[in-house]
């Protein structure tokens, strides 16, 4: 099977940089190139292979707050309810940090026990750890893809390849490094 690009995040701390003018305009060239946007109040719904599939991207930055990790986990439990493999896309953690936090762990399983098929981690610019969790899997942080960035020196990075089965749950889990 070929790799596409099939959807992007938009959820981190520089997806404002330059004002809600400035995402609108990347989102509208990701959508003429054929790929989707996701954000905060702007899921992505993908059919490929006749497969529906959520992604839900939210940028909770290094502070997790209760109201906000509420809201993500009853909108997972929506999306698979309406019958959705989820995927859900964070940018949290501390910067740097090697390991997630005890907060950052609660919340990814947390996420995956409300109906998540993967938690795809991002924003510390390091790679941490990949964890299988019953159905579903956690890439705490893929590490920094940004490589043109002089916002960090990290130059580590992880592709998380997964097959979502029939039941949203996923198989045949490969972290490559890049």
């Amino acid at each position: 099977v070929g790799q596409r690009l099939d959807v992007v995040s938009l959820a981190n701390n520089h997806a404002l940089d330059q004002g809600e003018a400035g995402r609108a305009d990347t989102e509208r060239a990701l959508q003429s190139a054929g790929v989707a946007a996701a954000f905060a109040g702007h899921d992505a719904v993908l059919e490929p292979l006749g497969v529906r599939v959520q992604v839900l991207a939210r940028d909770l930055g290094p502070g997790l707050a209760r109201a906000d990790e509420d809201a993500l986990a009853t909108a997972v439990a929506s999306a698979r309810r309406g019958g959705a493999a989820v995927l859900v896309s964070l940018h949290f953690g501390r910067e740097g940090a090697q390991l997630p936090s005890p907060a950052e762990r609660r919340l990814a399983e947390r996420l995956i026990d409300a109906g998540a098929s993967a938690v795809l981690g991002h924003g510390p610019h390091v790679a941490r750890g990949v964890q299988r969790r019953g159905r579903g899997v956690i890439a705490y942080s893929l590490g920094n893809l940004a490589f043109a960035c002089r916002c960090t020196d990290e130059k580590d990075a992880l592709v998380l390849r997964f097959a979502l089965g029939a039941d949203g749950g996923v198989e045949d889990i490969i972290a490559l490094p890049i």
